[in-house]
């Protein structure tokens, strides 16, 4: 009896600690963030031209490219945050196992089929992103914006199969959200975080933080060179 007692007890210690380092490690993800919004400063837009250059390429590959943004989304515009699964892909080099499609239904009519006089309608996948699966109980780490404002979320495994998403947390100013599948299948999340993978997630997300401050530093150079020659 007691030897079970202390099996259960090692099962549950085992499934805390691992639960508390995928905290650990949200919650670097969050604090990195708040290091970057107070580092980063604001661009002017500018229109991308036809051949990149290699920094432009760098920031296709980070999904930084230069597109118009209005003033009320220039606040929270996507390539300004940090890609989650940039991240994860960086810390986990299997980890595209536990990468997973976002997608929303659209519902549209076409217009090449009439049914008694009317048109038909059919329903279309439109993709919004991606997120990583990082518990076994279907949870999966998102970036707020990949969501929006879409009531019906779809997510896809790697199997193919796409199952219905509920948006557990979302938090549109560091822009991170979590959702949560119930599949018919095994899952696969990320693996168990160690101090290593920490370390490695920290060197991660600043390389990508150093990287767009660096980009922005630039641009903002090349505006004020622009400045000067033409006045």
């Amino acid at each position: 009896m007691d030897s079970f007692g202390r099996e259960e007890s090692n099962e549950k210690t085992s499934t805390m600690k691992y639960k508390f380092s995928i905290l650990k490690f949200l919650v670097l993800i969050l604090v990195l963030e708040f290091f970057f919004d107070f580092c980063s400063s604001s661009i002017s837009t500018q229109t991308q031209a036809a051949n990149l250059n290699p920094e432009q390429e760098l920031e296709r590959e980070l999904g930084l490219e230069e597109t118009p943004v209005d003033s009320k989304s220039s606040k929270s515009h996507p390539r300004d945050r940090i890609r989650v699964h940039h991240v994860f892909e960086e810390v986990y080099p299997t980890s595209s196992a536990s990468s997973v499609s976002i997608f929303t239904e659209k519902t549209v009519k076409s217009s090449a089929i009439h049914h008694k006089g009317g048109h038909l309608s059919e329903k279309i996948l439109i993709s919004l992103g991606s997120g990583v699966v990082f518990n076994k109980q279907g949870y999966i780490l998102t970036n707020a914006h990949v969501i929006k404002a879409h009531d019906h979320l779809l997510v896809k495994l790697k199997s193919g199969k796409a199952y219905e998403a509920i948006v557990i947390g979302i938090d549109k100013r560091i822009d991170l959200a979590i959702l949560q599948v119930t599949p018919d299948e095994d899952i696969v999340p990320v693996e168990k975080l160690d101090y290593y993978t920490h370390q490695r997630g920290e060197a991660a997300i600043l390389k990508y933080i150093n990287t767009k401050i660096q980009i922005r530093k630039n641009r903002e150079a090349k505006s004020k060179s622009k400045a000067k020659t033409s006045a």
